[in-house]
């Protein structure tokens, strides 16, 4: 019965590093990718307004 316990995890163990694998791989897929696309600029400073939303402040542009 321990011999089948440690199969079992031995199994699961191969699995999750194939899966680490996979979720590496597509993280550096995911970086070069955003690092290729065109960055979209911040706004320098924002305010919130007498409503209580935050707006951009323009005069800065």
């Amino acid at each position: 019965m321990f011999f089948g316990y440690v199969q079992k995890l031995k199994r699961e163990n191969e699995m999750l590093k194939k899966c680490l694998e996979i979720w590496m791989q597509e993280v550096k897929r995911t970086n070069i990718e955003s690092l290729r696309a065109p960055q979209k600029s911040m706004p320098l400073a924002t305010y919130v307004n007498s409503s209580g939303f935050p707006e951009v402040d323009t005069t800065l542009f």
